[in-house]
């Protein structure tokens, strides 16, 4: 990482370690990229490309190609797992958004390391930058949906637009009055909120909000609900730093602008839950995967059990299924 960033020594607590960060003058880092574009050492050209990442715009190759209308984010991690794992993951992505005609954006989280060192935030708030930068690649896209990296995409005969984005689709499994923290929070979703106004999907888990399946549309809702979730205000906020959905649930209960654009939908629409215990307690089989389900998310599955296992097995099974 330190051939990537700028950074220096640190020692906190007794333990020495390495903070990286952006460099503040833009002159010295453009003209640091300008002599790795000079240069002919391959270390040089992967620097060059991996800080560039964040800054390209899609562009369509011809008069006749069109910004996709629906954007897949996915973020993957290259110290978590090993690469045939990601490439299963990326590859999932790209079999789903080819089948449909979307889009696919997916950044490493190493990418966002100074950012998340910033305030001592964990990997899970990489997703709010992935999703800033995946608007900025495809400014005429209508909606983005970030996937998480632990969660497959199961049907590709599914048209997340006809699926869920339209408003005779999202109405009628739109959880109005639904609390927003379960299972009894004093803030719900408003029942008087129209599917053709919302701009913000999500599921729950029986815990909390589930981030690791969204979608937004690219309006200014959407994008304000990304700003103000991102806000170092939250990062930075002590009972947020490791919780990024406890951040967008205070974001939620008191910003009803906010909420007014959120529709909390049931979670095997766009985020089954895969219980690798095969056990489901009253109350939670809403919750949980059900062969023939759109998505599986095989949430915090790197703390308990492996992921790899997981997502091979599904994948396996979908490669036999075609």
């Amino acid at each position: 990482m330190k051939c990537l960033f700028h950074h220096f020594d640190s020692e906190f607590g007794g333990e020495a370690s390495k903070v990286y960060y952006y460099p503040d003058d833009d002159e010295s880092e453009s003209n640091e990229l300008k002599d790795s574009e000079d240069s002919k050492n391959p270390l040089d050209i992967a620097k060059k490309k991996f800080k560039e990442n964040g800054k390209k715009v899609f562009r369509p190759s011809s008069s006749s190609t069109k910004s996709p209308e629906i954007v897949i984010v996915t973020n993957v991690d290259f110290e978590m797992f090993e690469l045939s794992h990601l490439t299963k993951i990326v590859q999932n992505r790209v079999n789903y958004a080819h089948s449909n005609k979307y889009g696919v954006y997916v950044r490493w989280i190493q990418e966002f390391t100074p950012s998340l060192q910033e305030f001592g935030n964990d990997s899970g708030w990489a997703k709010l930058f992935a999703m800033r930068a995946a608007m900025h690649a495809f400014p005429n896209a209508k909606y983005f949906w970030y996937v998480d990296q632990n969660s497959l995409i199961l049907r590709n005969d599914i048209d997340l637009m006809s699926y869920i984005l339209k408003p005779s689709s999202l109405g009628p499994i739109m959880l109005k009055e639904q609390p927003v923290l379960l299972p009894y929070g004093a803030i719900k979703t408003y029942k008087s909120v129209k599917p053709e106004d919302v701009s913000f999907i999500i599921t729950q888990t029986t815990e909390s909000l589930n981030s690791d399946s969204f979608i937004l549309r690219n309006d200014v809702y959407g994008r304000g609900l990304l700003e103000f979730w991102s806000d170092p205000l939250f990062r930075k906020y002590p009972t947020f730093v490791n919780n990024v959905e406890a951040a967008l649930t205070h974001l939620l209960q008191w910003h009803p602008v906010l909420l007014s654009k959120t529709s909390i939908v049931p979670a095997r629409t766009i985020c089954s839950t895969h219980d690798a215990n095969g056990l489901v307690l009253p109350g939670q089989e809403a919750y949980r995967y059900h062969d023939g389900d759109f998505v599986v998310d095989f949430k915090n599955c790197g703390k308990d059990f492996h992921c790899e296992t997981l997502v091979d097995a599904f994948y396996k099974k979908m490669e036999a299924a075609k």
